[in-house]
């Protein structure tokens, strides 16, 4: 779903989180204050553009036709987020983040996705629980299928550590009325209609 794509755009989710608590607020004007934003707050991010079977999954082959008894597994890393979570224009003490989104899926196989957090270099961070199960059903490129997910990141551990999170991606055969379907290079995977959903506090240097 994501990669190195600045597919959630927490880069600038604390700039669009003061937007939203003020809209005419000018965000280029220079001003020695802080804004703290405090308690439950929904910030609507977009969509990511399409991620190709290649980039998605490392399979040995990406034109074959699954069998009925295909199973894969591999996993797909959502990263670049330390930068916001260790800005020096604004402090994170939250509860929850939660990100809602609708994943696109043209690609003939089903996916079961959890998910773990990771840092910086690459490594699991235990202590941030990260809650995703998702079953994703099998598409295709004119035809995807369209599944609503959520993630949740509980900020109960050290945040500052947060880079972002590593999809545990199971893949199975398509049900059987995609099942035959063959796989080919231009299918892809996409996530849309992503928001975020800050439960806790944000200060933010304005």
């Amino acid at each position: 779903m994501f990669h190195r794509y600045s597919v959630l755009l927490l880069s600038s989710l604390a700039l669009a989180l003061a937007s939203c608590m003020n809209p005419d607020y000018d965000l280029t004007r220079e001003i020695d204050t802080t804004m703290c934003v405090e308690g439950d707050v929904s910030v609507p991010i977009g969509n990511t553009e399409a991620i190709l079977i290649g980039d998605f999954l490392h399979l040995p082959s990406f034109s074959f036709t699954p069998d009925a008894d295909f199973h894969f597994s591999d996993h797909y890393d959502v990263s670049g987020w330390n930068s916001t979570f260790n800005n020096e224009n604004a402090s994170f003490d939250f509860d929850k983040l939660t990100l809602t989104l609708d994943f696109l899926n043209h690609i003939p196989l089903r996916f079961v996705l959890t998910a773990t957090a990771i840092d910086v270099d690459e490594n699991p961070v235990p202590e941030i629980g990260i809650e995703l199960t998702a079953d994703i059903k099998g598409g295709t490129l004119n035809n995807p299928s369209t599944t609503p997910i959520e993630i949740v990141i509980n900020g109960g551990g050290d945040i500052t550590r947060l880079d972002g999170i590593r999809l545990m991606i199971e893949a199975y055969a398509p049900g059987s009325d995609l099942l035959g379907t063959p796989i080919e290079p231009s299918q892809c995977v996409r996530a849309e209609n992503i928001k975020a959903r800050l439960q806790g506090k944000v200060d933010i240097e304005l």
